[in-house]
C-alpha cells in the first residue's frame, strides 16, 4: 500500500474545500497534484485497528477526521476509536487491546522508564494548550496557597501543566492540594459545582468557565512552553512488525490534521459531536477551533526532544533512571510523509 504523501495530503485538504465552494469547477489533471489514496475496492483486505485518545477536546481533531472523512479506510484501515481517559491508553496498548493511542507523554514516559515498550510517532499538541482557571476570590499567588487543584491524575500531562503553572506563579507543588479528578470535562464540572478551586483547562471550557465568574492565574497557551500534553503513541514491538500500517495511519491522521485546518465548518461540526454540551456557543467552539486546529497542530505534527523537558524534570525527581528521551521518539512516520 502507497502511503499518503504530505504534500498531497495538504493539496487534498485544500481542493476538498475549493470544490464545495464551487461544484462546477473542473477536476484538477493528473498531472497538477499528486493522486489521493484510493478507496478500497471490494476485494480489498482491510487492517482492523483499535485506536484511542485520552481527552474530549479539539486537540484529538486529526482523529475525529481521518474517521468522519473516511481517510483510514482509503489507506486501507478499518479503525474503531474510542475514548479512553488519561493514563489508560497505556494499560490498553500494553495488553494488545489497541494498536495506537493519542494520550499524553508524561505518562507515556513514566511507562517506558519503567520498562514498557512503547515508542512516541507524532505530537498533537507539542505546547500546553491550557488555562490555570481559578475561582473568583482568589486575585493572586498567595491566595491560591492552601487550595485544592484538579488533575486527571498523577503523572498524567494534566498534573505536568499544573506544576508548570505554579512555576510560572512561583509556587510549590506543595503549596496547594492535588486532587485527581479526572478529565476535562470532570475537572469544569468539579470547578462549576465548587469542590475544586481550580484546575488547568483548554478551550472551550475556559470561556465557558470564565462566563461563570472564573478567571485565569495563568495562560499557559499564550506563554507557549513545550509540552507533550497528546502524542501519538504505539507499542514499539508492533511498530517493527507493521511498518506499512503505521505509516498508513499516520499518513491519515496527517490528513485529517490537514483538512481540519482547510475546513473550519466540518471541524466545527466534529466539536459540537464529541463535546455535545461542552462545545459551548457558536463563538466559543470557533475560538477552540481558532487556537487547537489553527494555532497549535502543526503539519508535520513532529516529536522533539526539547517537549519532554517538563516530564522527564518532574519524572526525574523521584525516579533515577528518567535520564533520557530519544529512545522513545520515532520520527521516521512523520519525516517519511514530508520527505515524499
Amino acid at each position: 500500500m502507497k502511503p499518503t504523501h504530505l504534500v498531497a495530503i495538504v493539496w487534498i485538504a485544500v481542493a476538498v474545500v475549493a470544490a464545495a465552494c464551487s461544484p462546477a469547477a473542473p477536476a484538477p489533471s493528473a498531472t497538477s497534484a499528486p493522486a489521493a489514496a484510493a478507496a478500497p475496492t471490494a476485494t480489498t483486505q482491510m487492517t482492523s485497528l483499535t485506536v484511542s485518545y485520552s481527552e474530549l477536546t479539539p486537540i484529538n481533531m486529526a482523529l475525529w477526521v481521518a474517521d468522519d472523512q473516511g481517510y483510514f479506510k482509503a489507506h486501507g484501515l478499518a479503525v474503531d476509536t474510542r475514548y479512553l481517559e488519561s493514563s489508560l491508553g497505556v494499560s490498553a496498548l500494553l495488553a494488545n487491546e489497541e494498536q495506537f493511542a493519542s494520550m499524553g507523554g508524561s505518562e507515556t514516559l513514566a511507562a517506558v522508564v519503567n520498562g514498557a515498550d512503547l515508542e512516541v510517532l507524532a505530537s498533537f499538541s507539542p505546547v500546553y494548550p491550557y488555562k490555570l482557571e481559578v475561582a473568583a476570590p482568589i486575585k493572586n499567588a498567595q491566595d491560591l496557597k492552601g487550595k485544592k487543584l484538579g488533575v486527571s491524575r498523577f503523572g498524567s500531562s494534566s498534573d505536568s501543566a499544573t506544576r508548570a503553572a505554579l512555576r510560572e506563579i512561583g509556587l510549590a507543588d506543595t503549596d496547594v492540594t492535588f486532587v485527581q479528578v479526572g478529565n476535562l470535562a470532570d475537572r469544569t464540572a468539579a470547578l462549576l459545582n465548587g469542590n475544586l478551586d481550580g484546575a488547568v483547562t483548554g478551550l472551550p471550557d475556559t470561556m465557558i468557565l470564565e462566563d461563570r465568574g472564573f478567571h485565569p492565574l495563568v495562560d499557559l497557551a499564550a506563554e507557549q512552553l513545550p509540552a507533550v500534553n497528546n502524542v501519538l503513541v504505539a507499542r514499539k514491538s508492533w511498530v517493527d512488525a507493521h511498518h506499512d500500517v503505521t505509516q498508513a495511519y499516520v499518513d491519515s491522521v496527517i490528513q485529517g490534521i490537514a483538512r481540519a485546518k482547510a475546513d473550519k465548518p466540518l471541524a466545527l461540526g466534529l466539536i459540537s459531536k464529541y463535546l455535545q454540551d461542552r462545545a459551548g456557543n457558536e463563538a466559543q467552539a470557533s475560538a477552540a477551533y481558532d487556537y487547537d486546529i489553527g494555532a497549535v497542530l502543526r503539519i508535520p505534527p513532529a516529536i522533539k526532544p526539547e517537549q519532554f523537558h517538563d516530564a522527564l524534570t518532574q519524572l526525574a525527581a523521584t525516579n533515577p533512571k528518567a535520564t533520557d528521551v530519544k529512545t522513545i521518539i520515532d520520527d521516521s512516520f512523520v519525516e517519511n510523509a514530508a520527505r515524499n
